[in-house]
């Protein structure tokens, strides 16, 4: 049991803390526009502004928790969410948004930790497994976080901010106590690393994209990606506008969508691996990708 505590600990945290950031995603359109009355090209960029944020800091955070540890790092990010969370429950004004995201995106460095805390604590056997656990703790985060937050808003948007600030204190407060730190003391001291400053690495992509395999992988990725992330922008303004969905209504089909996509990832992916190569696999989930955002706007 103490053997695996490194992983239930980063596991639990990552989990609570992805709790705080899904129960934003389905009010937050609807809070820029409805609330701070703005159009809802502002709702893109309160959106993206996180996410720039967090690819920017990544690996600056990356680097800093290779020369002072794991621990110090994700305490640190995890409370930079805390109050980001906080600075959006008083949030009057669409500045006060954009400050309340900046301050959460780059408390979201706390996921690219996590991933090499997990590297740290697994050996290359076991390693794709522990981070599988990431992309659990994901899935679970985004069932339950977005239907906590359609809850949350009938009562109050500055509720579910709140909230998601409590949840990432609780994480906060379960690294400081339980999370052990994955890099030893002596090795930490005793490395001079130096602090990655460069936003992109131009040689590492040269190298990626000279394997034709990884570059259509990572292509296809990218892609996939960017359409589901400009439904996770825009739908809950479609739900509201379209169907007359209330917040809450918008909460459960996010959670619907996160249900079916653990089902999917956690078991279902890995009975039909036995019967069809990851190429069939990957064509297949793209035409339903395609066939259900498209659909999307015909519903009644």
């Amino acid at each position: 049991m103490r053997k695996n505590l490194p992983l239930m600990s980063i596991f639990m945290v990552v989990f609570i803390d992805l709790l705080g950031f899904g129960i934003l995603i389905p009010i937050l359109p609807a809070f820029t526009k409805n609330v701070l009355h703005k159009p809802e090209s502002y709702v893109g960029i309160a959106i993206a502004i996180y996410s720039l944020v967090q690819f920017l800091c990544n690996p600056i955070f990356g680097s800093l928790s290779d020369k002072y540890g794991r621990r110090k790092i994700i305490l640190f990010t995890l409370f930079l969410n805390s109050m980001g969370y906080v600075v959006f429950a008083f949030t009057q004004s669409f500045l006060m948004l954009v400050i309340s995201r900046v301050i959460a995106g780059v408390g979201g460095s706390t996921i690219g930790v996590a991933q090499a805390y997990i590297a740290d604590v697994t050996t290359k056997e076991n390693r794709s497994k522990g981070m599988g656990l990431i992309g659990v703790a994901f899935g679970m985060g985004f069932v339950f976080g977005p239907i906590i937050g359609g809850l949350l808003s009938t009562i109050g948007y500055e509720i579910t901010g709140f909230a998601s600030a409590a949840f990432s204190m609780l994480a906060l407060i379960l690294s400081y106590f339980f999370l052990p730190e994955s890099k030893v003391r002596d090795l930490i001291a005793s490395q001079k690393v130096k602090i990655q400053r460069k936003l992109i690495d131009i040689d590492g992509f040269r190298k990626v994209f000279a394997n034709p395999t990884l570059a259509v992988i990572i292509s296809l990725f990218f892609i996939i990606t960017f359409s589901v992330a400009n439904i996770y922008g825009t739908f809950a303004l479609m739900g509201t506008e379209h169907y007359h969905f209330s917040n809450k209504e918008n909460g459960y089909i996010f959670g619907i969508v996160g249900i079916v996509g653990a089902m999917v990832q956690g078991g279902l992916i890995g009975r039909l691996s036995k019967y069809f190569t990851d190429v069939r696999l990957i064509t297949i989930g793209s035409v339903f990708m395609m066939l259900g955002l498209g659909l999307l706007p015909f519903g009644v």
